[in-house]
């Protein structure tokens, strides 16, 4: 990779400079004269990450060439930053669970951790050998991992890994189950009803297909048996149905 440097004079708030120590963050810059008579620069550094001693001054002169890091660099020396700061907190967290003594329950002590991406979950569940499992939800896909990470007779932690939602590339599948349709006053199977099985759609489908429009209500079990239809209808069984669509032209009754 061709490494780009840049006049100090040129420098600007916001610019990410690269040394041997790392990245670092102009934060505020300022011309003077040095003690030689030539123009100079000071800057006010800040570098990426944790490990160092805070901000610093870079002094130099103003023709002089400083190294800029790259947009791979920065992306490097967040990531690293990052991590030091959830090392940090992981450190203190077990720290004041041993200085305060804090109560760990018996079973499933859970740490969540939530990513950004599908392809930061995945990698996540790789390194601590878990899998990744989806569950389609109301048209979008849920995606998370969990982890046993560590147990014995007497405890055990469990590492949860999640992250957003994306929506699905295909609508959700409609259940396949068995649907009643009932036929209504005046026409042909009065008091009557039949079972078909699929999912919402295409039993409605068989049903038109064999007995036309002119039937009532198209129901799931649980809300038939809620109306009490089963102890008030008979079954049509299916030895009895038409073998073709009948009665196209009859009273058709609708959902209600």
């Amino acid at each position: 990779m061709t490494e780009e440097y840049k006049p100090a004079r040129d420098l600007h708030a916001g610019d990410h400079t690269l040394n041997s120590h790392g990245v670092h963050r102009v934060v505020g810059i300022y011309d003077y004269q040095d003690a030689d008579g030539d123009r100079a620069v000071a800057a006010t550094m800040h570098p990426v990450g944790l490990g160092s001693d805070g901000p610093w001054i870079l002094r130099v002169k103003a023709s002089a060439p400083v190294q800029m890091a790259s947009a791979a660099n920065i992306e490097r020396a967040v990531e690293a930053a990052r991590r030091d700061i959830v090392d940090q907190a992981l450190g203190r967290v077990v720290r004041t669970i041993h200085n305060a003594n804090l109560p760990v329950p018996a079973y499933q002590t859970v740490l969540q951790i939530g990513l950004g991406s599908v392809a930061e979950l995945q990698q996540w569940a790789e390194a601590f050998g878990g899998r990744v499992r989806e569950e389609r939800r109301g048209g979008r896909i849920h995606r998370a991992a969990v982890v046993d990470i560590g147990g014995q007779d007497v405890a055990s932690v469990e590492l949860h890994l999640i992250c957003p939602p994306t929506d699905a590339d295909e609508p959700e599948p409609e259940p396949v189950q068995e649907w009643l349709f009932t036929f209504g006053s005046g026409q042909r199977f009065d008091g009557r009803f039949v079972r078909i099985g699929g999912t919402y759609r295409s039993a409605r489908a068989q049903m038109i297909a064999t007995f036309g429009t002119a039937w009532c209500d198209q129901y799931d079990w649980r809300r038939f048996d809620a109306l009490g239809l089963l102890e008030s209808m008979t079954e049509l069984p299916e030895s009895e149905w038409p073998t073709t669509a009948t009665d196209a032209t009859a009273p058709t009754g609708g959902d209600r």
